[in-house]
């Protein structure tokens, strides 16, 4: 379903509603919350997902994580599916932080595979020859860990909270695409990078 209430057109990102015998109608003595899930038997789930001319559905992630780029809408699992895909990736998460040129832009942590080290550029190069520009991640940070669930996922809540992880051992690399470093490749400044100062730590590069 569209934010409209409308149902999703072939293609088109919508939110996954679901009914059934199995499926409760609200939560007990909380109409409030209940209110914001649930309509006429509906579970709105929060997952965010679209249907092919198959008729399957490919989820694109949490409602709560998508964040609105200049104006686009980004989903970090599909920029997070790119980058595992890298050869020195282990794991990564992403989050929308606020930014006063674009509204929001995705940062992204980052565990290096071991033996392996990436950098920030190489991540970027890679995102853009399979992303769309504004997909690309505007700043990379590397980590030795980041915050697990017992259930084996990262724990993107307290992403939402501190809009940066505690991470467990030593931050083996810190380097933001908006800071002074160019990237390799010339041509590619893009929207909202400060080229003066690190808005992460206010230090030059």
């Amino acid at each position: 379903m569209t934010p409209d209430g409308r149902d999703a057109a072939e293609g088109e990102t919508g939110e996954l509603w679901i009914r059934g015998e199995l499926i409760v109608t609200g939560y007990l003595d909380m109409p409030v919350e209940s209110a914001a899930l649930f309509s006429d038997g509906w579970l709105h789930t929060g997952d965010l997902g679209y249907r092919d001319n198959a008729g399957l559905v490919t989820l694109m992630g949490r409602s709560k994580e998508m964040f609105v780029q200049g104006g686009f809408n980004v989903y970090p699992i599909e920029v997070e599916n790119v980058l595992l895909r890298h050869s020195d990736v282990l794991m990564v998460g992403g989050i929308g932080v606020p930014d006063p040129v674009l509204g929001e832009v995705g940062r992204y942590y980052v565990v290096p595979k071991p033996g392996t080290q990436p950098t920030a550029e190489s991540l970027i190069d890679y995102c853009h020859m399979l992303l769309a520009d504004y997909k690309v991640p505007r700043q990379i940070f590397f980590c030795n860990s980041l915050p697990m669930t017992p259930a084996g996922k990262i724990m993107k809540p307290g992403f939402w909270k501190s809009r940066r992880p505690r991470t467990s051992g030593r931050e083996v690399g810190v380097l933001s695409h908006c800071c002074r470093k160019p990237l390799k490749s010339p041509g590619r400044s893009l929207p909202g990078q400060d080229t003066r100062r690190c808005p992460i730590y206010g230090t030059s590069r």
